[in-house]
């Protein structure tokens, strides 16, 4: 809508009454002059893209001075020379007043041009600097520079430290930090070299991660790595144990709730991805678990064992290397994560992010909630097919907690002999036999490919669905049935930086094309068309 608004020769006005009487006043020329409350015009501009946002900005002092609120909504991205200067020119305009919008700031290590590094040094060491999220792109980088990390240990406390492409420079830096930490996400880089660990655990980036963070054990609360403490063996039941319990760090993180690792399943059964008796030393008090996915997965195949369902071994190691938690709120993972890592303790709601769409990962999904007795499950399946044999797998009499069943079903054409099947029909054959303890049924169908001969259930279809499910499971008490119009569950990602895309934005001369910059040299903008470009670049792939 507002885009339009110099096209259609319509002015608006700012802190008008929105009464019919004066909704609408002619103007001398003959054109309709429109009056909005400047609320609106904000609520406006609160939905706008930013280059909206900036032609707006052109219009008035009271849209320029509510502008840099909406534009700075997102943060910013400091990559080249060009746009860093002119943001900072953006920033520190009308005595930092913008500032008080500034919540998020990225900074990437980019070609590394010692201006770009300054002006983000000098930026950090700003003291009205307030920003809930900080992200470094290749911190161990960008920490080598000697004013950078100055500036970095001495910053204002931020909410929320993202730390991309570490090291053991990251790792001091940590140590020194001026700020107590809460949230913190790292990732080591993959070629990184590390020193003995001063307590002896090790060269690795977890141990030297862990020795950092001794200062923050009482504050921080959310912690995510893709690292973790070294696998164990686990026992053979004809041979005694030949492992050794890894020796426990001097820190214990007591106010940790949430633990994010990256977990990759050993290709042997013989060990599991991470010491998890470790893990409950270190952070006792965790009530949520999540196992991110890695990008090198390993065959599913290779998880699913002949003689024994998957976890059992390493339930039973878990068991006598000092076990688990007793209760987790939320636990997330892929199948082959939950299985390898072995849990035996109770979880409350539990994702699953991989879909399931095969027998081998139905083979998988037994034993795991059998282990944790979920509450709740939360899973995605492909296939009428597949969602008949979860029902079935989760009408195992071990499965007596759960309550509430979580389900994206992915459905493609059915279509057989010339005939268009029901898709509403063969769903409620697939959920009519319920687990009767279940209570609550959340049903999201994302319908895939070409429907050339069935037609989609449209959401009176569905809604006669979930009160058929109803009448059929007298247990259920809430059913809801609905499209599902682009959700789907989603792991916790930022461990990893985003494919950087930016090059198809440059000009050639490591410059963005003038159209992407803006200018700050007066009260208005020039005839450029704001810094808007960067956040449409940065929400194409944003990391976290």
């Amino acid at each position: 809508m507002s885009s339009h608004i110099a096209a259609s020769g319509v002015e608006m006005g700012i802190g008008r009454s929105n009464s019919s009487d004066d909704a609408s006043i002619p103007h001398d020329s003959g054109e309709c002059r429109v009056l909005l409350p400047f609320d609106v015009i904000s609520h406006i501009m609160s939905h706008s893209t930013p280059s909206t946002i900036s032609a707006l900005m052109k219009t008035c002092h009271a849209y320029y001075r509510e502008g840099p609120k909406h534009l700075l909504r997102d943060g910013d991205v400091l990559i080249y020379a060009s746009t860093v200067a002119r943001f900072m020119q953006f920033i520190l305009a009308q005595d930092g007043a913008r500032f008080a919008y500034f919540r998020r700031l990225e900074i990437t290590f980019g070609q590394g041009k010692s201006s770009v590094i300054e002006q983000s040094a000098e930026l950090l060491a700003n003291p009205q600097l307030s920003l809930e999220t900080l992200v470094l792109c290749e911190a161990e980088r960008l920490l080598k520079f000697d004013r950078f990390a100055s500036s970095f240990r001495t910053t204002n406390p931020v909410k929320t430290l993202i730390l991309q492409d570490s090291g053991p420079q990251t790792c001091s830096a940590l140590q020194t930090l001026g700020f107590c930490l809460v949230d913190l996400t790292v990732s080591f880089g993959r070629y990184v070299s590390w020193p003995k660990s001063e307590n002896g655990l090790g060269g690795d980036g977890w141990s030297h991660l862990i020795d950092s963070l001794s200062s923050h054990s009482h504050t921080l609360e959310v912690l995510r790595c893709d690292s973790g403490p070294s696998g164990v063996s686990l026992p053979r039941h004809s041979l005694p144990s030949t492992s050794t319990p890894s020796r426990a760090p001097r820190a214990r993180f007591g106010a940790v709730r949430t633990l994010g690792l990256v977990c990759t399943p050993s290709s042997s059964r013989s060990k599991t991805p991470f010491d998890l008796a470790s893990l409950v030393h270190m952070f006792p008090n965790v009530n949520s678990l999540e196992l991110i996915p890695n990008s090198y997965r390993g065959s599913i195949a290779s998880r699913i064992a002949s003689s024994e369902s998957p976890g059992a071994t390493d339930k039973a190691a878990n068991l006598e290397h000092g076990g688990c938690w007793a209760v987790l709120t939320k636990c997330s993972g892929e199948l082959a994560s939950l299985c390898s890592i072995g849990l035996v303790c109770h979880v409350v709601d539990l994702y699953i992010w991989d879909e399931i769409d095969s027998d081998e990962q139905l083979a998988m999904l037994v034993p795991i909630v059998l282990s944790v007795r979920p509450k709740c499950l939360r899973l995605a399946v492909e296939g009428v097919e597949t969602l008949g044999g979860v029902i079935s797998a989760l009408r195992n009499p071990g499965v007596e907690a759960l309550e509430m069943l979580h389900v994206v079903l992915a459905m493609y054409e059915l279509y057989t002999e010339g005939t268009a099947l029901d898709l509403a029909e063969f769903i409620f054959e697939a959920l009519k036999l319920l687990p009767p303890q279940v209570t609550t049924l959340d049903l999201f169908i994302e319908f895939k490919g070409n429907y050339t001969h069935t037609p989609k259930p449209d959401s009176r279809a569905l809604k006669e669905l979930g009160r058929r499910l109803t009448e059929a499971a007298p247990t259920l008490r809430h059913v809801l049935v609905r499209h599902a119009d682009g959700y789907r569950l989603q792991p916790p990602n930022g461990l990893h930086q985003a494919s950087d895309d930016s090059d198809s934005y440059m000009d050639g001369s490591d410059s963005y094309d003038d159209s992407w910059g803006f200018s700050d040299d007066s009260w208005e903008y020039g005839d450029s068309d704001g810094y808007d470009s960067d956040f449409a670049r940065r929400c194409a792939h944003s990391d976290w």
